[in-house]
């Protein structure tokens, strides 16, 4: 849900904004970890309330994708995948995609969080998707998502994670955030359940159907106004943010950014700014995703 900033908030923000493209614009900050430890130093020194509130997850976010931590994803998805792998499930083949989530918009979210007084905490700093590729009807698939999801958490619960309980509760279910039960108001559907694994990394498992997952990122019908991409509902509910939390692609010339113009049709082109780990700016996250 979209929020207003007060004078006082768009200060402490416009202060946020200024190191973070100061950060990313200094030529001695070659690649994303620099970027972000120059930006959690620079935390410290503002030292102002906005600052010391979001240092500490902006730290985890650091050791998070300093860590080298997607590669034991493999595990995890080598598990599920073979545990999916069972007759009752023949007629649904299933795509596991990982990502992990971009820069820019874990800075907007911890921000976000701190504005509405929420616990500042990010569960899908990496997360898995599992995708259903099947001929059956689209009810029938809904249906389906929740045996895999159940699959996926007693696959992971009994190797290697815990069920954490998610940041709020959607719907009547206190386990997962049922979007396909109760869909956001873009008409965003999935099912999301948060993890802990034995190391205390937590991740996000997101189970949706072909057709959910192309809604999501291109919006349920592209010439009705009211049926947003998750893109642009999300541009839309950070709207107090953005103009803030951004920077100039044109300013950037690093080796872990790679930008190239997508055709969107006939006449118009879509700038896609990519960074190491994840989309900065698209409608398409299929450059995020690594398939294993």
């Amino acid at each position: 849900m979209a929020f207003h900033l007060t004078k006082l908030q768009r200060k402490e923000l416009e202060e946020i904004g200024n190191l973070y493209r100061k950060t990313i614009y200094d030529p001695v900050n070659d690649s994303l970890p620099k970027i972000i430890k120059a930006f959690m130093l620079g935390l410290a020194e503002l030292d102002s309330p906005i600052s010391t509130a979001i240092l500490p997850e902006v730290s985890r976010f650091y050791t998070v994708i300093s860590s080298g931590y997607f590669l034991p994803m493999r595990e995890k998805i080598s598990t599920i995948r073979k545990d999916l792998s069972t007759k009752e499930l023949k007629s649904y083949f299933t795509i596991i995609l990982c990502r992990q989530k971009a820069w820019e918009s874990a800075l907007r979210k911890i921000i976000k969080y701190y504005f509405e007084g929420k616990s500042i905490f990010l569960y899908d700093i990496i997360a898995l998707k599992v995708i259903i590729d099947s001929n059956q009807k689209e009810e029938d698939q809904e249906k389906m998502c929740y045996p895999i999801m159940d699959i996926c958490t007693k696959s992971l619960t009994q190797h290697m994670c815990t069920l954490m309980p998610p940041t709020k509760i959607v719907g009547k279910n206190n386990l997962y955030k049922d979007y396909i039960a109760f869909p956001k108001e873009n008409g965003y559907k999935s099912l999301h359940g948060a993890y802990m694994d034995n190391e205390k990394n937590f991740f996000e498992v997101q189970v949706r159907t072909q057709k959910m997952d192309a809604d999501a990122e291109f919006g349920l019908n592209p010439l009705s106004e009211d049926n947003l991409s998750h893109t642009e509902y999300k541009n839309n509910e950070y709207k107090e943010i953005i103009p803030y939390i951004h920077f100039d692609p044109k300013k950037v010339n690093k080796p872990f950014f790679r930008c190239y113009l997508k055709p969107t049709d006939k006449n118009k082109k879509e700038l896609i700014i990519v960074d190491k780990i994840g989309l900065i700016s698209a409608k398409s996250v299929d450059e995020r995703a690594r398939t294993y």
